[in-house]
């Protein structure tokens, strides 16, 4: 899909808000796994938290290898894991 420049703005407007995505399943709201980084002698390690939504986006950085600094991206692609018991 494309947007214009109106649209865009937008969206920029809202990653600068730190706008959040909520979607619910299941009455369960959407949860995001972070990779907690590695401080000293400490590996780094994956972390599940649970809060409601997930960003819209996020601005570049130069301590963010392949963006612009400055340059506001949207996440368009998202893994959906659905767990379910087969038993009643």
């Amino acid at each position: 899909q494309s947007y214009d420049a109106e649209q865009a703005a937008l969206f920029a407007t809202k990653i600068g808000e730190d706008y959040r995505v909520n979607w619910i399943v299941d009455n369960l709201p959407a949860a995001t796994r972070v990779v907690e980084p590695a401080l000293g002698s400490s590996p780094s390690r994956i972390i599940t938290i649970y809060e409601r939504g997930f960003p819209l986006g996020f601005r570049g950085a130069e301590s963010i290898p392949g963006t612009s600094a400055g340059v506001n991206y949207v996440y368009n692609h998202h893994r959906i894991v659905l767990k379910y018991h087969t038993e009643p």
